[in-house]
């Protein structure tokens, strides 16, 4: 199948926020130093929790238990919850407010979820490590990656507050680019890409106010516009990779690179360790394979897009298959507020496999099959918000 680019096309940004991913597994944990309730330390409190890939259940925490990474707490109103990780960072959770604790092998993360929170985290970090707090109400997210610093998330209803105490933080905005371009397909002419607007929140600037409805837009009328976007894109995606970390740098530099046969396997296991060491979030880095494989076919380097393009699928993939299971675990639960965060996840796995196979019927003129058809992922995510939305 042949592609009909058309003149004339229309660009709109409108603001979705970036989520972090979730990690389900039981070797790691963070232990409880300290229950208070009303302010007063306490020696246990009953909290709801649901453990990874189990049902939610009431259980009877005490100082020193362990909580598993992957876990969901919904912590009562007056209390507080004193968690620390293996890295020896804190976390106070005061409730109510519903979020997921993750720790990995190199860094940390967590998710204040749902529209009926009325609590806080506050997050000491005392070792830099690579990781993030994100807030999601009704879908929408934003979140903060630490450098060795101190601050507090706030969530009341779908209001959401991040205040800097100390060091530095990034604020991470997924944006959701639209514009118009007609494929030879069945298409409805409207194409979907995404870019992350990082904002740092320093001691000068050191608060950030969200709600979940309000959205930034901004639109670019012409084909040049986009080509104009594409070609900063190119250089962007390219600095974010590289300064990512040195795994990433050196993965960058292998894949783009690549003259030999088996650099192209090199280079994905080094961004595979690059995404497990935490350097970036795998939702990112499908993000940044996208832009490059769409900037260089627009630069007529086939070449180079086709490797950005597989390298993209792979992991893809991955994010579909974990968003999947996550939705389903939290729907299957009856857990409506995680069910619609990790659904949203799900919805935007399925337009990133729209955006690929779109750059693939560019790239190579055809498809291989009807699953393959960008139509049919879109309609999936929309068939899936209007779900959410019933919940």
């Amino acid at each position: 199948m042949k592609t009909n680019q058309k003149s004339n096309p229309t660009l709109l940004f409108s603001a979705l926020f970036m989520l972090l991913s979730s990690f389900t597994c039981f070797g790691q944990w963070g232990i409880i130093r300290d229950i208070q309730v009303e302010n007063e330390s306490v020696d246990n409190i009953e909290i709801s929790i649901t453990p990874p890939s189990t049902n939610a259940i009431n259980k009877v925490f005490r100082v020193g238990d362990t909580i598993y990474t992957g876990s969901k707490l919904t912590v009562p109103r007056r209390t507080k919850l004193i968690v620390e990780s293996k890295f020896n960072n804190k976390r106070t959770i005061r409730g109510f407010i519903e979020t997921t604790y993750t720790v990995t092998d190199s860094g940390e993360g967590q998710r204040i979820i749902g529209d009926n929170n009325n609590g806080s985290v506050l997050n000491e970090v005392s070792n830099e490590v690579n990781g993030g707090v994100t807030a999601t109400s009704s879908g929408k997210t934003v979140s903060l990656k630490t450098k060795a610093t101190e601050f507090l998330v706030t969530a009341k209803g779908r209001d959401l507050t991040y205040d800097l105490i100390h060091g530095k933080v990034v604020i991470n905005r997924r944006v959701k680019v639209e514009f118009s371009e007609d494929l030879a397909i069945d298409s409805t002419g409207k194409r979907e890409v995404f870019v992350n607007e990082p904002q740092d929140l320093t001691l000068k600037n050191p608060k950030f106010s969200y709600n979940s409805d309000s959205f930034l837009q901004k639109s670019l009328a012409t084909e040049g516009d986009i080509e104009s976007f594409f070609k900063e894109q190119l250089g962007k995606q390219k600095r974010t990779l590289r300064k990512a970390g040195p795994m990433s740098r050196s993965a960058f530099k292998l894949l783009n690179n690549s003259t030999k046969k088996g650099t192209d396997s090199l280079a994905l296991q080094a961004f595979e360790k690059s995404i497990s060491n935490g350097e970036i979030r795998r939702d990112l880095f499908i993000q940044s394979a996208l832009l490059l494989s769409e900037a260089y076919l627009l630069n007529d380097k086939k070449e180079n897009s086709a490797m950005w393009l597989n390298v993209a699928l792979y992991f893809a993939k991955l994010e579909f298959k974990d968003s999947q299971k996550l939705y389903d675990h939290y729907r299957g639960n009856g857990e409506k507020e995680a069910a619609k965060a990790f659904g949203s996840d799900l919805a935007i796995a399925n337009e990133y496999y729209a955006w690929a196979y779109t750059v693939k019927l560019k790239l190579t003129g055809c498809l291989e099959s009807a699953d393959q058809n960008p139509r049919k992922w879109l309609k999936n995510a929309d068939d899936l918000r209007k779900d959410l939305n019933k919940l």
